[in-house]
């Protein structure tokens, strides 16, 4: 017998099973009978029907205990009680705690046991449809955990060789300049870090800091390298730099926000920085920490036209421009003299 098709009906009265067989297999079902409860949970062990319909006064053990037991040995099997008006309460009570789907009241007329019988095979087919949905739901939730930490991991992967690429395009441009940029983005981060700033904005300022300078790579070398000060026409073409770094980083479609920083970078507190003249709040907190870091590994390290600068002078300097050049907020965290003494501050050789 299928599983899917069984019915089994245990009553003590012979009579009764007959009754119900016969009604059912004219109707269509499977059926299975027996007169002991004690039978009917063998049979539940071995050969789980879809529907267990017993009737509620038994000898040696009552129709609502029957399909307690039912229960726990077969959840799937759906359970109906016989039971005549005099048991209506313990009938209540056995439908109410979810021991049994429905119940049949003696006596019965066929129909009313065939409509029962059919509305608990749906109500058993529903359940089923419901436990597969969720099968399969849970099943694509997982394949789709799985493609997408596939995903997350060759995404990080591309970005690290996009990195990669990018950094040995600097370094083949000016080897030192990468380095500057390796500098200036730890600290940035450190202080993104102490700022508590989330993962994925201190992650942003890293890539920011790395790639801040890119765009140099499109400045002519003759005012790049130039040993003396700027022009005012070279100066004009240098302040160009963030606008085509942001562009590179667009172009590759992975660093949108770190762009966005890049670009900001040589904004000034008061307004007076480049390209687009923003101030205060209208810079990014980024490209605010950003520009400290960069004027200090600038400033302590040195360039072609001059030498570093002591780090206590820098820190001063630092200071000095709270308000003009620099947020105060980030100025205080990056020169805090517990992050100084820590050794977050070094000089660029000890790199």
């Amino acid at each position: 017998m299928s599983e899917n098709k069984m019915v089994l009906i245990v009553d003590d009265e012979e009579h009764v099973l007959r009754a119900i067989t016969r009604t059912l297999v004219f109707a269509g079902y499977q059926v299975r009978s027996t007169p002991d409860a004690e039978e009917a949970l063998q049979i539940l062990k071995l050969t789980p029907p879809a529907l267990l319909i017993c009737d509620q006064r038994m000898p040696k053990m009552s129709g609502v205990e029957l399909l307690l037991r039912a229960r726990a040995l077969s959840p799937s099997t759906v359970r109906l009680l016989i039971s005549g008006y005099s048991d209506i309460d313990v009938v209540i009570s056995a439908i109410n705690n979810g021991q049994i789907f429905q119940y049949i009241s003696k006596p019965w007329e066929d129909e009313e046991l065939i409509d029962a019988v059919k509305a608990a095979f749906q109500f058993r087919q529903d359940a089923l449809d419901r436990e597969l949905i969720l099968a399969q739901s849970l099943c694509e939730k997982e394949t789709w955990k799985v493609l997408l930490e596939h995903s997350h991991a060759r995404m990080k992967q591309t970005i690290e060789n996009e990195a990669n690429a990018l950094k040995k395009i600097i370094q083949v441009k000016d080897s030192e300049l990468l380095q500057h940029s390796l500098r200036v983005s730890q600290y940035a981060v450190q202080v993104a870090r102490s700022m508590q700033l989330s993962e994925q904005r201190q992650q942003n300022l890293e890539y920011a800091g790395v790639f801040h300078d890119i765009g140099k790579i499109a400045i002519r070398d003759q005012i790049l390298y130039k040993a003396g000060r700027l022009d005012e026409s070279e100066y004009a073409f240098m302040k160009e730099h963030p606008i085509y770094g942001a562009e590179i980083l667009r172009e590759l479609g992975l660093w949108n926000d770190a762009a966005e920083i890049v670009l900001q970078h040589h904004e000034k507190y008061d307004g007076s920085g480049y390209p687009y003249h923003l101030k205060a709040a209208e810079i990014l907190l980024e490209a605010r920490i950003l520009a400290v870091a960069d004027a200090y590994d600038a400033l302590i390290s040195g360039r072609i036209y001059r030498k570093g600068v002591p780090r206590q002078e820098v820190l001063a300097i630092l200071k000095q421009d709270v308000g003009s050049h620099f947020d105060a907020d980030v100025v205080e965290c990056f020169t805090n003299q517990e992050l100084v003494a820590t050794g977050m501050l070094r000089r660029a050789g000890d790199l």
